[in-house]
């Protein structure tokens, strides 16, 4: 049996070794990994106390509000998201972050995708950029591991957990 010093030991050497190799907390990617595939687990408590400011409202708008996860895909309403999104960022001066949350934690991972769709052909630059432009630290990295779990999960995890 292993003892837990040997364990804890061992957990903090990963961490580091993930910390230098990527440059990103191994923990917070974890709880957003997590998220991108478990949908209604309930870990809103341990946000709630390791968290703050728009990441926190983020992620716990993202754990708590139910959403239809099917591929059904109302285009109407994608449009017009994707015109609230620009007008909450882009097109204003400062960032509607409220909305940002809102729309990224009550739409489906289909919808969202097809939001970035909609966004690149109306304003002839992805989300993500968007995102990186108008948000920054952990709500931008919230922001951004959704919507690249939206698009295309696979793709998303063989980029953070690449094959040795």
């Amino acid at each position: 049996m292993l003892s837990s010093t040997y364990l804890l030991t061992q957990r903090a050497y990963i961490q580091q070794e993930y910390k230098t190799t990527y440059s990103a907390d191994l923990l917070k990617r974890y709880l957003l990994w997590t998220r991108c595939y478990h949908p209604h687990s309930k870990f809103g408590l341990h946000l709630e106390t390791n968290t703050s400011g728009d990441h926190k409202k983020i992620l716990l708008a993202y754990v708590t509000t139910p959403r239809h996860e099917g591929p059904e895909v109302n285009r109407e309403m994608a449009e017009k998201d994707t015109k609230v999104l620009y007008k909450a960022g882009e097109k204003r001066l400062g960032t509607d972050e409220k909305t940002f949350v809102q729309i990224f934690s009550e739409r489906s991972a289909a919808h969202l995708a097809a939001i970035t769709s909609y966004y690149h052909s109306m304003y002839g630059h992805s989300l993500k950029k968007a995102v990186k432009k108008e948000t920054s630290g952990n709500f931008a990295l919230a922001l951004l591991t959704i919507v690249q779990c939206a698009e295309n999960p696979a793709k998303y995890f063989a980029k953070v957990f690449p094959l040795p």
